[in-house]
């Protein structure tokens, strides 16, 4: 993950991925986050890219990637130091549901999305026949697939805006997440440094500093999603559903 890389600035920058079907309403969701005004699009052909200023001096560069079925292919090579996942499901496409489901999971299954935290959006809610939140998530199956990382899914309409900023309040959340939980590993690292990798205190053998560290690191995050694991429940947050 690329959140922190900017070590001086009170700005942190955090890359999100938006990715879903053709017609789902991505870059609809993308232009009105930005611009925060009616307008029309068109089919993306290859990539948007924008910068989204959110609360706290946190900037989020939105990659919203095309959804045609020849460009699907090419979402993996997006992938790589993505920090949050944004899936955007048109909930009126009944027909073309599973099609989503099941790009869904295999985007998940990528080596660069291991434990990135998704927000699934159920756009589209202002017309008749949407599926609910609750439909979506139980035909997406988000428990399951989803179940060694945060998500949440949160129903929206694209064209008003409803439901985006409780979404990506929810993105801002997963990214202080990650942030407090590097800073608790950096500080504990540092707090025991003299006793990883240096043998005079006979905690281990005299290991070198990037080994220690990346020991430390693979312990905090076994420690942490055995934990999640162990209590996965559902829960109700406003208007969407998230893993706890």
């Amino acid at each position: 993950m690329g959140i922190w890389n900017c070590k001086f600035s009170k700005v942190k920058y955090a890359r999100v991925l938006l990715l879903g079907l053709d017609f789902s309403g991505k870059s609809t969701i993308l232009y009105k986050l930005k611009q925060a005004k009616d307008f029309m699009t068109l089919p993306t052909i290859g990539f948007n890219v924008e910068m989204i200023e959110m609360e706290e001096n946190i900037h989020l560069t939105v990659w919203d990637v095309g959804g045609q079925f020849h460009m699907r292919s090419f979402w993996g090579h997006y992938c790589e130091n993505t920090d949050v996942l944004v899936y955007v499901v048109d909930s009126t496409d009944q027909r073309h549901l599973e099609d989503s489901r099941r790009e869904f999971k295999l985007l998940l299954k990528n080596e660069h999305m291991r434990r990135v935290p998704v927000l699934l959006l159920a756009n589209k809610q202002d017309l008749p026949g949407a599926f609910a939140a609750e439909d979506v998530t139980r035909k997406f199956k988000m428990k399951k697939i989803c179940g060694d990382r945060d998500w949440y899914v949160q129903p929206c309409c694209a064209i008003s805006g409803d439901g985006l900023a409780e979404g990506f309040c929810k993105v801002t959340e997963f990214i202080k997440s990650y942030r407090k939980s590097a800073e608790a590993t950096l500080a504990f690292f540092r707090q025991n440094q003299n006793y990883i990798g240096i043998s005079r205190y006979g905690a281990l053998p005299n290991l070198p500093n990037q080994l220690a560290f990346s020991l430390l690191l693979l312990y905090f995050f076994l420690k942490k999603y055995s934990v999640l694991q162990g209590m996965a429940c559902w829960g109700r947050e406003g208007k969407g559903y998230i893993y706890k």
